[in-house]
């Protein structure tokens, strides 16, 4: 599960990743970083989540810095922690200016790349896919 947590007074959005117990309680053995996508000031949301089949989690998102657009995917070892050897220390970012994100989707290939798929309306389609395992 990812959340987003405002800062009072800004427009700024930090991401949290946070893991819950199967009777609901938060899993406080997970790391649960705050992160965002992007240098603050920074809009950001989380669109979309997936695993893959070694328990690496992928979430996916807008990662706007207002009025620019783009999105952004973290990668995620098991147990909460960033996987360093994706992106910058295991953000990355796309920038896609005239883009505006509203639908989001992360697919995983069968050979480990990562898809991203954007859409914000019917003149915006966005893709990038990801070479890193």
């Amino acid at each position: 599960m990812a959340g987003i947590v405002p800062k009072r007074g800004l427009r700024d959005h930090d991401i949290q990743l946070v893991r819950f117990l199967p009777q609901g309680n938060v899993d406080s053995s997970f790391n649960s970083p705050v992160f965002e996508f992007g240098a603050e000031p920074a809009t950001g949301s989380v669109r979309a989540l997936a695993v893959q089949p070694d328990g690496r989690i992928l979430v996916g998102g807008e990662a706007g810095h207002f009025g620019a657009g783009g999105f952004g995917v973290a990668r995620f070892n098991a147990n909460g922690s960033f996987d360093t050897s994706f992106g910058n220390s295991g953000i990355t970012t796309t920038p896609f200016p005239n883009a505006t994100t509203v639908e989001h989707t992360l697919l995983l290939q069968p050979d480990g790349k990562i898809v991203d798929v954007n859409g914000g309306g019917p003149a915006n389609l966005v893709a990038a896919r990801y070479l890193s395992r």
